[in-house]
């Protein structure tokens, strides 16, 4: 690799900058697809009352199904511009609005969860690689957490299942199961501010939900067979109770005291008689008692969740496949009814903290009444974005985050959309976004699949096994690192005078998060990476520009 003026003066510099610009230049693959965690499991009912028959309920839901709503080219493009951007993504800010919509960019792999902090001020996500840890005023992360792994492979990652704040935002509790194997560490809870990992709870039983009290004093777990609580500072397990059967979501009333459970159905076939039937427990000093069952979904239940007012239950069932298609109810859970059914294509919903909205897949809008089903006009350009991964109200309900990838788009994203009115801020004020106004966006690819993170310095990022293609010669390679702030470094690598017909220059722009936890030590990984060109005479755009060169 001829490099011409390299202006480095440390060798370690000089092998990892062979990586990175190797990295940026190779063509970008997949991550591998987030193994399976949609398997159900039966049981037997408790006795109940219910006022809606099984017959009812799948015409209701049969309506409501049928009622849902739902680059120019360049001429003679020289060999490095079709290396290097043969896909002409455009930059976050060219899509609609934009301006309104700030974009946490990082990820690179699908985005399956993500939940608020109470005060509204973090935001964490998981993905198949980790967690991250995002601060919603700098739209930018603050640490990347290793997430959970497969006990017999411990440099596997396995899929978290839930994540949950505790009511101060100091812990952030995770869960992870998966049919296909069981997790070296079941239920963590970490510091999410310096990435520590405080305690694992659970053992490798595998747990599918979690959720804290609503004081913050009690963690409540579906995990292996039955219900936990967990005093989350000492990790004493307080309760265990109905432990005939995996508990596939649970969610917990607003003053703490009702507690709804969904088997979980193993057989991945039909629903069983629980795995679409709601039970209701009542938690009190001396344990669980059971309360009703609620019955009305005829398909496996995947989530639950109570409206912040206490006064409903919502539930979704949903199956993916070819034919995608779901199911949610809106129960009043005091008298075992079901009020209102809804059709909806996706996985998650969320509801805003006045219990007034639900958010959702609904075809062509996003935002419904909870109580009517009546479409909420907003400036939430679905057609352009695709369907939400994940999506979570802000504690406050004035933004809505929304996970996915759009479809023109490099990399999966979360948009923070404003609820009502929009965010009185111009993008250029978010440091992230405006120091990438001018770079092409490229896809992230894994960096590390030996399961090695990214050591001590961006500037020394040689990690995994390379397979790499070898640099293009330039005659002046320029490399930069800087460290904005504690949670952000940067490299940028200039080439210039390149011998080619069409470009003369290439700048890439490298951008990092802290992984793991301050403990370790720095480790960093990769969250962004964009380029420029620079174009000869009159082949195009004399400046650094995100544009082709023709």
């Amino acid at each position: 690799m001829f490099l011409g003026q390299l202006k480095v003066s440390s060798p370690i510099l000089w092998f990892g900058v062979s990586f990175i610009t190797g990295l940026i230049i190779s063509s970008c693959s997949n991550l591998p697809t987030p193994l399976s965690n949609q398997q159900k499991s039966n049981s037997d009912p408790l006795n109940n009352q219910q006022e809606e028959t099984e017959q009812d309920n799948k015409i209701t839901e049969e309506k409501a199904k049928e009622g849902k709503s739902l680059t120019n080219s360049q001429p003679s493009p020289s060999p490095i511009s079709q290396t290097l951007l043969s896909q002409n993504f455009p930059s976050v800010s060219d899509l609609p609005n934009s301006q309104i919509a700030p974009a946490l960019e990082g990820h690179a792999s699908r985005v399956e969860l993500i939940s608020f902090s109470r005060d509204g001020n973090l935001l964490a996500s998981a993905e198949y690689q980790g967690i991250f840890i995002w601060d919603t005023k700098t739209r930018e992360v603050r640490r990347i957490l290793p997430g959970h792994r497969f006990s017999e492979y411990d440099t596997e990652p396995m899929l978290a299942t839930s994540l949950a704040f505790s009511l101060d935002g100091s812990l952030l509790a995770s869960s992870s199961w998966s049919q296909g194997g069981s997790p070296k560490k079941s239920l963590i809870i970490w510091n999410p501010n310096t990435g520590e990992e405080i305690r694992s709870l659970a053992g490798s039983v595998g747990c599918r939900d979690v959720i804290f009290s609503p004081d913050g004093g009690k963690l409540i777990s579906s995990c292996g067979e039955g219900i936990q609580v967990w005093n989350p500072k000492t990790g004493e397990q307080l309760l265990n109770f109905y432990s005939e059967l995996p508990v596939e979501a649970i969610a917990l009333h607003p003053q703490g005291k009702i507690l709804a459970t969904v088997d979980l159905n193993l057989t991945g076939g039909e629903a069983g008689e629980e795995s679409n039937a709601i039970k209701l427990w009542n938690l009190n000093a001396g344990g669980a008692q059971p309360l009703r069952t609620l019955k009305g979904h005829n398909r496996d239940i995947n989530k639950i969740a109570f409206t912040p007012d206490g006064q409903f239950l919502v539930s979704g069932s949903f199956i993916s496949g070819e034919e995608a298609e779901g199911t949610i109810k809106i129960w009043d859970w005091q008298q075992g009814k079901s009020i209102r059914t809804q059709g909806y294509d996706g996985e998650s919903f969320s509801l805003s903290q006045d219990s007034k909205l639900i958010a959702g897949n609904f075809g062509d809008g996003i935002l419904l009444e909870l109580k009517t089903g009546q479409k909420i006009d907003s400036n939430i350009n679905i057609p352009m974005q695709g369907g939400a991964s994940a999506l979570a109200f802000s504690p406050d309900g004035k933004i809505l985050a929304w996970a996915g990838q759009p479809p023109t788009f490099p990399n999966p994203l979360i948009r923070l959309w404003p609820v009502g009115e929009p965010i009185a801020e111009e993008l250029s004020l978010a440091s992230a976004a405006s120091n990438r106004a001018n770079y092409m966006p490229i896809p992230l690819i894994d960096i590390w699949a030996d399961g090695l993170p990214i050591i001590a310095e961006p500037k020394a990022i040689a990690v995994s096994p390379l397979r790499i293609p070898a640099l293009k010669p330039a005659e002046e390679e320029e490399v930069s690192v800087e460290y904005p702030h504690a949670s952000k470094a940067i490299v940028t690598i200039t080439q210039t005078n390149l011998p080619d017909d069409s470009v003369l220059g290439l700048r890439y722009r490298i951008e990092f998060a802290p992984y793991g936890s301050q403990q370790q030590g720095k480790f960093w990984k990769v969250v962004w990476v964009g380029t420029q060109q620079k174009c000869q005479p009159g082949r195009g755009n004399q400046n650094w520009s995100s544009a082709n060169c023709n």
